[in-house]
């Protein structure tokens, strides 16, 4: 018994004839071209033949043409050979006509186009290959969180309202914008070009009714929320562009320039009340304690100074570090301020005792914009890489990659007021918002690997770990074949 086959191309389609010869019957069968190149094991017996298991024509590979006539011939024996015989008869390649062609080919023809209209159909409808293969949806489509925005300017800093559903967002553009935010939709509430150029800063006030911003131009403005009128604008309030700003408390804002200098402004009058001469380096952040009276601001010359805002005098300043300091955050219930670095380093201070830090925690490699405290033993970073990291301190480890942008570093980063949403943005003209319940979800590890937690993404990030690749797959597939149990050894083995 043998099974012969034989390739035909009518121009439309190209299909292989197999004819099954044995004493008694003769069966024909035809199947695409495409079962050609799904064929398995080089030995086939009468039980492993089927339509997609035989052995190929070498000579059908690559554009599947052919230019000979003869046929060829499988051996259902223990060396199945796939090789020329004698020409038994000469073959068309323009195919049977439909005349010559079984009812069977005819009916496998059709149930083929069902198959193929069928599943155009599904793509018309829209399905989507979770549902066709019924697994998991990815992770980006489960998240529950508001839409990115897409600002369409170079987006510098970020800031959540502390008591509503507000965000407002600086660009280069000299552009101030706000939006309101839900979980299913943003909505641009107002703009404002009050500015010359572009902007460097912007932040809320401790009840959220006034808007402060900072820009190139050396000037400080306040909008009011309810009217989004421009209340105060101060020109030339410095002699070097403004870099940061910091709300004391209601009436006192502290603006750090490109010249290590910093002015104390009442709201209530038009001049500066004060101004400290930290060096000549950039001021590029500030932090103040609950009471507004001690103020510590991180510059680019590798030291913290802080400032006494009620007796308007310098309290310390730390000792230099071999990088530029970029951002601070004020953690464990205000009993540690946390300092970060250019290269990635973060250092924590003892509240009230800046003149050194206490303790590192490893770097990350990569340059520290901003920072943020996420509870009370949680502050979360934004790397010049792109990565936005979640850090746990006492034990200190590295609880994983809550977000990244792709294309730039991490300008800026801010928790929404009911500690729910985390919006970075970066110069991509885009903000992105993440779900911080995952992390909160995620439990503290007591021992931790450097180099996996710098990678590994927690559930609110849009990349899955390699090691959840094939997460969503089923344990199981069940074969198209019965079990039957352990092959038989051969004979000749004891």
């Amino acid at each position: 018994m043998y099974i012969q086959y034989i390739y035909y191309d009518t121009g439309r389609t190209k299909f292989l004839q197999f004819t099954s010869t044995s004493t008694s019957n003769v069966e024909e069968s035809t199947s695409s071209i495409d079962c050609v190149c799904e064929a398995s094991e080089s030995t086939v017996t009468k039980a492993d033949f089927s339509m997609r298991s035989f052995l190929p024509d070498p000579r059908l590979d690559g554009d599947y043409s052919s230019d000979s006539e003869e046929p060829f011939e499988i051996y259902m024996d223990d060396h199945a050979v796939n090789q020329p015989v004698e020409p038994q008869a000469h073959v068309s390649h323009e195919g049977p006509s439909q005349s010559e062609r079984s009812q069977e080919e005819v009916q496998i023809e059709e149930e083929d186009n069902n198959w193929l209209s069928s599943d155009s159909d599904d793509e018309e409808k829209g399905a989507t290959l979770e549902e066709v293969f019924e697994i998991e949806p990815a992770l980006e489509k489960t998240r529950e969180q508001p839409p990115d925005l897409d600002v369409g300017a170079e987006v510098v800093d970020i800031e959540f309202h502390p008591s509503a559903q507000l965000l407002a967002v600086a660009t280069l553009d000299s552009e101030v914008v706000c939006y309101k935010y839900t979980k299913e939709s943003t909505e641009e509430v107002h703009s404002s070009e009050h500015h010359t150029s572009c902007l460097r800063c912007v932040k809320f006030s401790k009840d959220g009714s006034s808007v402060f911003t900072a820009s190139k131009d050396e000037s400080v403005a306040v909008l009011d929320t309810a009217t989004w009128k421009v209340l105060k604008h101060i020109k030339n309030a410095h002699d070097y562009p403004v870099y940061s700003l910091c709300v004391v408390n209601e009436n006192l804002l502290a603006s750090g320039d490109d010249n290590g200098n910093i002015k104390l402004w009442d709201l209530r009058k038009q001049n500066s009340i004060h101004k400290f001469e930290c060096g000549e380096e950039t001021v590029n952040d500030m932090v103040v304690d609950d009471s507004g009276r001690t103020l510590v601001a991180a510059l680019n010359d590798g030291s913290i100074a802080a400032y006494n805002t009620s007796r308007r005098k310098l309290i310390v300043q730390s000792e230099y570090q071999d990088e530029a300091l970029s951002c601070l955050a004020i953690v464990r219930n205000g009993t540690r301020l946390a300092v970060g670095g250019e290269k990635g380093a973060l250092y924590l201070f003892k509240w009230g005792e800046f003149a050194l830090h206490h303790d590192k925690v490893a770097e990350q490699r990569a340059k520290l914009n901003c920072m943020v405290p996420v509870g009370d033993g949680r502050i979360v970073t934004g790397s010049d890489d792109g990565y936005i990291r979640a850090v746990n301190l006492y034990p200190h480890n590295y609880a994983g990659v809550i977000g990244r942008h792709q294309k730039y570093g991490i300008e800026n980063i801010s928790v929404s007021c009911d500690q729910r949403f985390l919006a970075s943005c970066s110069l991509d003209d885009t903000v992105q918002f993440w779900d911080l319940q995952h992390l909160y979800n995620t439990q503290k590890r007591k021992k931790s690997c450097l180099a996996r937690d710098l990678k590994n993404n927690l559930d609110s990030a849009r990349e899955r770990n390699p090691a959840q690749f094939f997460s969503d797959m089923a344990e199981e597939v069940p074969s198209d074949e019965e079990y039957m149990g352990p092959a038989d050894k051969p004979k000749n083995v004891e």
